[in-house]
């Protein structure tokens, strides 16, 4: 027995067996980090789309609400009550400003303009 475990042969196969061994375990990290890098990214994608949904959710709830379906009909589809009027008011024009130059002038050229 001392003489197969100390035979070269039997060396260079344990030495190949530990270091698949070894190659095995660090692929395996590797996965395995890659696997938690994934989960991370989905949990966040799970988080962002549960903000999204809870932000419609709330929405369509303000959408079935009385007061909100009565003032659709009223502004987008112009409807009445009876004895109500409807003004409409066209669109304003916003009024571009014009800018005017002044010249700057030092308080010397102002005494020379006001005396001459």
């Amino acid at each position: 027995m001392n003489k197969l475990l100390s035979h070269p042969l039997f060396i260079l196969l344990l030495t190949l067996f530990c270091g698949l061994f070894w190659l095995s375990l660090y692929r395996s990290t590797q996965s395995f980090s890659a696997s938690k890098q994934n989960l991370a990214k989905v949990k966040t994608e799970i988080n962002f789309k549960a903000q999204e949904l809870s932000k419609l959710e709330s929405e369509y709830q303000t959408a079935q609400q009385d007061f909100t379906k009565e003032k659709i009909a009223r502004n987008e589809l112009l409807l009445q009550k009876e004895g109500e009027f409807i003004v409409q008011l066209p669109p304003q024009e916003k009024k571009s400003v014009e800018t005017v130059e002044v010249a700057s002038h030092t308080p010397w050229q102002k005494w020379k303009d006001l005396l001459w």
